[in-house]
C-alpha cells in the first residue's frame, strides 16, 4: 500500500509541478500558458475509501495551480487547473453514471478539449488562478473514478 501512495503521489503531484517548473523557464513572457488537470470529485463530500488519497493528490494539485498564478501572473504566465467529470472513455466505467446527469451522457473529450484550447489561446489571458470544473452538471460524489484507482493500483503491482 505504501508503495501505491508515493506511486500516485509521484504521478499527479511531483511530475506535474516538476514540469510546470521546467516550463515556467522557457514559456513566453507574457502568454505563457500552464494548464493542470484534476478531478470534479475534489468538490465531493463523500467518497469511496479507494478514492481518497488519489483525490487528496487531486487536491493538491488545484492548490499548487493558485499559488503558481500568484508567482507567475507578474511575467504574464497563467496558470489554470481543468476538472472533468466523466468523460466517455475506454477506461471509464459507464453503468448508472448518465442517469444522475440532466444531459443524460458522459462528457466527450472534445467537450474537455475546447475549454483546454481555450484556455491556451490570448482570449484567456486574463483567466489565471481557477480550478474550472467540466462535469455536465454533475456535483458532489455521485460518482468515483474507482477505475482510475484500481489501474494505478495495478500499474505499482507490476
Amino acid at each position: 500500500m505504501r508503495r501505491f501512495l508515493i506511486h500516485i503521489s509521484n504521478i499527479n503531484v511531483k511530475a506535474p509541478l516538476f514540469m510546470a517548473k521546467a516550463a515556467a523557464s522557457i514559456l513566453p513572457s507574457p502568454g505563457g500558458r500552464i494548464i493542470f488537470f484534476s478531478s470534479s470529485l475534489t468538490a465531493a463530500s463523500t467518497v469511496t475509501p479507494n478514492a481518497l488519497y488519489y483525490l487528496a493528490t487531486k487536491g493538491a494539485i488545484e492548490k499548487i495551480s493558485r499559488m503558481l498564478a500568484k508567482d507567475l501572473g507578474g511575467r504574464g504566465i497563467t496558470v489554470n487547473t481543468i476538472l472533468p467529470g466523466p468523460v466517455d472513455a475506454p477506461w471509464q466505467l459507464r453503468e448508472g453514471k448518465t442517469q444522475s446527469n440532466p444531459s443524460r451522457r458522459l462528457g466527450e473529450p472534445d467537450d474537455i478539449a475546447s475549454i483546454v484550447a481555450f484556455l491556451g489561446s490570448q482570449a484567456a489571458q486574463w483567466i489565471t488562478g481557477q480550478n474550472i470544473r467540466i462535469n455536465g452538471t454533475l456535483v458532489g460524489s455521485q460518482f468515483c473514478h474507482d477505475t482510475v484507482v484500481e489501474a494505478a493500483s495495478r500499474s505499482t503491482a507490476s
